[in-house]
């Protein structure tokens, strides 16, 4: 009960910190040669010298199982851990009004709503001034709402879009470096050029990622960003290890790296084309397998078929993260069980020629999917 009492009697202390000084803030976004920037404008009868604290958070609503649908405004827009800015601005008073830019970004934020607080806290001023104010805290807000849901709906397609090719860029590093294994110590001066290049690729794509926002709310945006500021460090580890000498542990690590690269895909929702350094030759030892018995070249034999077959499960390793694909891969194979079928009940040759032509028609599919020629 007595800890209950000192509760309500601070945040009544609170509350008549705040009805005492007028604080009148509102808070835009604006832009200006291509930065972005929360700016907060406002007036209040607070004496000069007092220092105040401005940080914008960004407004959700939620769940909360008691009370419902609730605004929720605790999560801040520029985290502690920032690397490019404070996670918050101070100032102090000059007069009645203030003028002050809070955050600024070299990406557009979000098109969701915002609060900005603007907090006065006694530990911040003078002795004087903490008298003559109080030595209660409090807080103001005003509140934005940056765009509409159509737009923000674009941004998160768009976001996911240049996400998913930095991760594509990623698999695509991965897979060369998984080639270097067995010749980098046999061409030494290639390998140099190869891992210079790699490694500065790498340190340009994690300078973009360190511009990304990084906030619940926009959960595949926080997903994008965490996953490929670790698969960067991955890539880098691997890299160097190599470069020690370390064959063996790079082949073992590189298995974890590209399901890590599946497990991001999905997280942000992107389903990037097929590697066709991958893909490719899978396909073709498909075709090779298939291809002339379908052209009546050889007889549809027992061996035949089990390598068609054992070719086509191949290629559903390359769809964890690409699920998509499983509609393609299933389509040649009913196609491929049809002419099969046909082959077996020594079909007219129409009904078997049209059987064919559907196999043709799902191989073509397949490669369009894949991105191959």
């Amino acid at each position: 009960m007595k800890y209950a009492a000192l509760l309500l009697l601070a945040w009544a202390g609170i509350d008549a910190g705040r009805d005492r000084w007028k604080v009148d803030v509102k808070l835009t976004l604006v832009e200006k040669e291509g930065r972005w920037t929360f700016l907060v404008d406002g007036t209040t009868d607070l004496p000069a010298g007092t220092v105040l604290s401005a940080r914008v958070y960004v407004l959700d609503v939620v769940d909360d199982p008691r009370q419902g649908r609730i605004e929720d405004d605790s999560e801040p827009l520029v985290g502690k851990d920032d690397p490019l800015q404070s996670e918050c601005r101070y100032f102090k008073l000059n007069g009645a009004k203030f003028s002050e830019r809070v955050h600024t970004f070299r990406r557009k934020p979000y098109s969701i709503s915002y609060r900005v607080k603007i907090q006065y806290s006694p530990d911040d001023q003078t002795d004087a001034l903490a008298l003559k104010v109080g030595d209660t805290p409090f807080v103001h807000a005003a509140d934005l709402r940056a765009g509409t849901d159509a737009e923000y709906a674009a941004q998160l397609r768009e976001r996911a879009r240049e996400m998913g090719k930095e991760l594509m860029r990623l698999e695509a590093l991965g897979s060369e470096l998984g080639d270097w294994i067995a010749r980098a110590a046999k061409a030494p001066a290639d390998w140099q050029v190869w891992k210079d290049a790699a490694t500065s690729e790498i340190s340009a794509l994690q300078d973009k990622n360190e511009e990304r926002f990084k906030i619940w709310a926009v959960w595949a945006e926080y997903q994008g960003r965490m996953r490929i500021d670790g698969l960067t460090g991955y890539l880098d580890r691997m890299i160097a290890a190599l470069d020690e000498g370390n064959a063996k542990q790079v082949r073992a690590w590189l298995a974890g790296y590209v399901d890590s690269i599946d497990e991001a895909y999905t997280a942000i929702g992107f389903e990037p084309p097929l590697d066709g350094r991958k893909a490719g030759p899978l396909l073709a030892a498909y075709e090779t397998v298939v291809i002339p018995v379908l052209e009546g070249r050889t007889d549809l034999s027992r061996k035949a078929r089990a390598e068609g077959i054992t070719a086509l499960y191949n290629l559903l390793g390359l769809l964890r993260s690409r699920p998509r694909g499983y509609a393609y891969v299933n389509a040649v194979s009913v196609e491929l069980t049809r002419v099969m079928e046909l082959f077996d009940d020594h079909a007219p040759a129409p009904e078997l020629q049209q059987a064919l032509a559907r196999h043709k028609a799902a191989l073509r599919d397949f490669r369009t999917f894949a991105g191959l020629p």
